[in-house]
């Protein structure tokens, strides 16, 4: 349950949500007991939050800390895996999660920095979100280029520094004095940030100024495109490692050769619908054919009505349904478009009879 393997019940999603839940609380009341009209008022409701959140993230480090050893490597000390944990990030974030009502009972603490630390159990929600995992691979992977971006963004800060403090040192000794002085224009240039407290006078320093800003757009645009196109590529190659997963557990796909699934893989997409909602309504033109991987659905025909389980199809290239599908559970499809559905009939003639001919 609290690593979310498989099977995801509803057990699973109600406490992963629940504890997504309480971080937001947290953060939002973190912020606002900053307010001094807020604290005074809601003084007791923050304290109440705090003790309960300290009671649920302290239950929460110690289950994962006692589960650790499940995801260790066989024949390795528990207690060892367990240490792992504890000084990873992800048992670090957890750890900060819990200090802050107990430094605050224990110890004569800043109060501004207890608020930092309580702001800090927003890292507990990267835990939850795919999209933070994505994210720290792409800068992972890409780990090599951005440490090229940075030396080459550090040696275009202390070009035009140096050459700002021989052009301005002159015309303001108070802020190019020194190359360090001219370094904090140089970033705030580099940067497209302009704070304009300092700013060139010379001709010569104007110059040098233009061409900071210039640097520092081809600079940033760099990193950002190198993280953007790593982070699309993670995020396809997940997808594409799910709809496999799916695809390989599905009765309806076994026996289909590795060229077979590599073909049919590209052409799937995933759709999620949750119970009640229509996947197609009568009289909705159909342009698509639909494989359900986990779920159930109902299908009204006229009176008639059939359920739908996993391995089930329907669908086709067809003007409009008479048919309406809606979702009865939490629903995952496998989405084929009919064009891609044509070429892969064209050169997998087999797949028909798996696919097109049952939906």
């Amino acid at each position: 349950m609290l690593e979310r393997e498989p099977p995801v019940t509803r057990a699973v999603r109600f406490v992963h949500r629940a504890i997504i839940a309480l971080i937001l609380i947290n953060i939002v009341a973190a912020v606002l007991d900053t307010v001094p009209e807020i604290h005074m008022a809601w003084d007791r409701a923050f304290d109440a939050v705090e003790i309960f959140s300290l009671w649920v993230f302290s239950v929460e480090y110690i289950l994962r800390l006692w589960v650790a050893p499940e995801s260790g490597v066989a024949g390795s000390a528990g207690w060892l895996t367990s240490l792992r944990w504890m000084v990873s990030p992800a048992g670090l974030i957890d750890l900060i999660a819990i200090v802050p009502f107990a430094a605050d009972q224990l110890f004569d603490v800043d109060l501004r920095f207890i608020v930092l630390l309580r702001l800090l159990r927003f890292f507990k929600i990267a835990r939850y979100s795919p999209g933070f995992h994505s994210l720290g691979e792409a800068v992972w992977s890409e780990r090599h280029a951005l440490m090229a971006c940075l030396v080459i963004l550090g040696s275009v800060i202390l070009t035009s520094a140096g050459l700002t403090y021989v052009a301005e040192h002159n015309a303001q000794p108070d802020k190019f004095g020194t190359i360090p002085d001219a370094m904090w224009w140089s970033v705030a240039t580099v940067t497209t940030v302009g704070y304009g407290d300092v700013v060139p006078t010379t001709t010569a320093g104007r110059l040098i100024g233009a061409f900071t800003m210039v640097s520092g757009l081809l600079m940033l645009a760099l990193p950002a495109g190198i993280v953007a196109t790593s982070f699309a590529n993670i995020i396809a190659r997940r997808n594409f490692v799910l709809s496999a997963g799916l695809v390989v557990r599905m009765p309806l796909f076994a026996g289909l050769a590795p060229s077979q699934i590599f073909d049919l893989l590209p052409a799937l997409s995933t759709r999620v619908f949750e119970p009640g909602e229509y996947v197609l309504r009568r009289r909705e033109k159909v342009e698509a054919i639909y494989v359900v991987a986990d779920g159930q659905l109902e299908v009204h025909f006229g009176r008639q009505q059939r359920l739908l389980r996993a391995g089930d199809s329907f669908g086709g290239p067809s003007n409009a349904t008479r048919k309406a599908v809606r979702a009865t559970t939490r629903v995952r499809l496998l989405v084929l478009d009919t064009l891609e559905a044509k070429w892969l009939m064209a050169n997998h003639p087999e797949l028909s009879d798996r696919i097109t001919e049952p939906a």
